[in-house]
């Protein structure tokens, strides 16, 4: 894989959690809320990644200040924050109001900031299959056929170009977007069953469960 090439990492983080009942990245997995687990990990690839930037998108001005209460410095000062340009509930508008940042850079890797147990490789791996195929985006896909766009990397400038078309007809559906670019999808259980616990989603308390006996059998730290 070519070092040359920079990649974005937009985290997405504008959800209130109401079946929690709380706001879902300040929930506690062990010693640390879930935002730290994935900034920990996603923070690793920087060491042999060129990230150039690492993306928080949030919805309120209270969200950044309670992340900003729990980051330690050695985070807090590399992290940029956006904010939704539009009162539309899409992660689509999470994506595309980060889209001056991510032009920095010429792949973004997206991710929920309720996903705990990500796994830096995986970005490395899917930054490696993106230049392998040169398609606009690479999409991990359950044999179902269940995709996951949102734990996915996009080549920043043919996804941009299309998301913004589109929403300006008022489309916000990512599975549009994704429809209209040259995707590769790769087999979560046959070629990325090494990262498989990084899909998992906190969405209610027996996923909290989940997370923590995993944790028990892996090395996250």
């Amino acid at each position: 894989m070519k070092n040359a090439e920079s990649v974005s990492i937009l985290i997405l983080a504008g959800g209130i959690g109401r079946r929690f009942g709380m706001y879902k990245p300040l929930i506690k997995l062990g010693n640390k809320p879930l935002i730290l687990w994935v900034l920990d990990s996603l923070f690793r690839c920087r060491d042999y990644l060129d990230v150039s930037n690492i993306i928080i998108s949030l919805k309120f001005k209270w969200q950044k200040d309670l992340i900003n209460k729990i980051l330690p410095e050695r985070i807090r000062r590399h992290i940029k924050f956006i904010f939704d340009s539009l009162k539309v509930q899409s992660a689509l508008v999470g994506i595309i109001s980060a889209s001056d940042i991510l032009s920095d850079s010429e792949f973004f890797f997206v991710c929920g900031a309720d996903q705990p147990l990500i796994n830096c490789e995986l970005v490395e791996y899917l930054v490696k299959k993106i230049c392998e195929t040169n398609s606009d985006g690479v999409v991990p896909k359950w044999n179902n056929g269940y995709i996951e766009p949102l734990t996915a990397l996009y080549r920043t400038q043919s996804f941009l170009s299309i998301a913004t078309s589109e929403i300006q007809k008022n489309v916000f559906s990512l599975h549009k977007i994704i429809s209209k670019l040259e995707i590769s999808y790769i087999s979560i259980e046959n070629e990325l069953s090494g990262f498989i616990n990084s899909f998992l989603n906190i969405n209610d308390k027996n996923d909290l469960i989940c997370a923590k006996e995993l944790l028990k059998s892996t090395n996250h730290k």
